[in-house]
């Protein structure tokens, strides 16, 4: 998990610590994947601290308020600023969260690469054998893909063609998804 524990932004300390041990595994030798979380997140942190510039500097370590998804945002003096919605959140958040992981990985001289996925790509054979082909083609060049359901795009629903017997809902089951895989 990479966000804090209030959702309000990425908690940079566990995401160094993570991103340090997945370099350490790679250089020793193993196959590694990160599949992240935290791009809504990063987007609300973002768009809540773009409303207050020039009133005050936003501090990382202070809780933000939740930004309730599709209510409208109001600035400190009560005015209604914009709408915002999780896909929103994540579509901003998505770049600054992937620049960081860029920024991090080469500290250790380790080059990231984004692999965005949708549930209903997951559920079916022919999409997922084309996601794990990509994966695993990044894998061995020494690539580490870093796996995100598009939480930009609202989810489709989809039954699949029943090759994946759990409920993909979410990146823990992403994970186990493409594992299995």
């Amino acid at each position: 998990v990479v966000t804090r524990s209030s959702g309000s932004g990425i908690a940079l300390g566990r995401t160094a610590t993570i991103i340090e041990q997945l370099c350490h595994l790679q250089a020793s030798g193993r196959e590694v994947v990160l599949v992240s979380s935290g791009a809504v997140a990063a987007g609300r942190q973002i768009l809540h601290s773009g409303t207050r510039m020039g009133r005050e500097l936003p501090i990382p370590s202070r809780p933000l308020p939740e930004l309730p998804e599709d209510n409208p945002y109001k600035s400190s003096d009560g005015a209604t600023k914009f709408t915002v919605s999780s896909q929103e959140c994540a579509a901003v958040g998505q770049q600054s969260l992937m620049a960081l992981y860029d920024s991090m990985f080469k500290l250790y001289g380790i080059q990231g690469a984004q692999v965005l996925i949708t549930t209903a790509g997951l559920l079916e054979q022919g999409p997922r054998n084309h996601t794990c082909s990509t994966i695993l083609g990044l894998i061995s060049k020494g690539i580490v893909p870093v796996i995100n359901e598009n939480d930009a795009l609202r989810p489709i629903e989809s039954p699949g063609d029943g090759t994946i017997p759990i409920p993909v809902k979410d990146n823990d089951a992403v994970a186990s998804v493409l594992a299995r895989e």
